[in-house]
């Protein structure tokens, strides 16, 4: 999917407008996934730390535009790995959902509750870009929701930071931004660069 996908979008409250078929409104709505900020998974990755402070103005930027922000965590053996970081603390409102596999759909309730919500867009932060970032983003492309990934609040583990980067760039109908433009733009699609 490509940008030009998105024109005629307009931002409304905590969701996108465009027009149907008939002409009529049509919303997309938008919601944050923070996939795995937790102690366990961040300590296995040096360098993690750095998107951090990404991840955390994305997540307060979410909140005051009245985006609904889902905290996706991985169930480790040890709760004390298991914590979310400081950091990235949920705030009020905010909706945690244990995982126990790479995909944040695979096994959760996570797809009910984002149609429940009426979401259509999704934004996936977080770590683990080439597995738990990757499948999310897949499941969420086949399960039909928009998905926008801003690289500067992903992180890889396994493999090269660029080469997981081209992959997740390579899936269709993902849309890569950074964290500043997607703010800057007010989380309106069409006003990406």
């Amino acid at each position: 999917m490509t940008m030009s996908s998105f024109k005629g979008l307009n931002r409304v409250g905590p969701s996108l407008m465009r027009r149907d078929e008939a002409g009529s409104p049509a919303p997309l709505k938008m919601a944050l996934l923070i996939v795995d900020p937790i102690r366990g998974m961040m300590e296995l990755r040096r360098g993690t730390g750095q998107i951090l402070p990404n991840v955390a103005a994305l997540a307060d930027a979410a909140r005051e535009r009245g985006i609904p922000v889902f905290y996706v965590t991985h169930v480790m053996r040890d709760g004390r790995d298991s914590e979310i970081l400081a950091e990235l603390r949920p705030g009020k409102g905010d909706i945690k959902v244990d995982k126990r596999d790479y995909s944040a759909f695979r096994g959760t309730r996570l797809e009910e509750m984002l149609k429940m919500k009426g979401v259509t867009t999704i934004v996936i932060a977080g770590i683990y870009s080439d597995l738990c970032v990757r499948y999310s983003s897949e499941d969420a492309i086949r399960l039909g929701f928009k998905v926008i990934v801003p690289l500067d609040c992903i992180k890889s583990y396994q493999v090269e930071e660029s080469e997981a980067t081209v992959k997740l760039r390579a899936l269709e109908g993902l849309i890569p931004t950074d964290s500043a433009s997607l703010i800057e733009a007010d989380f309106d699609v069409s006003r990406l660069a």
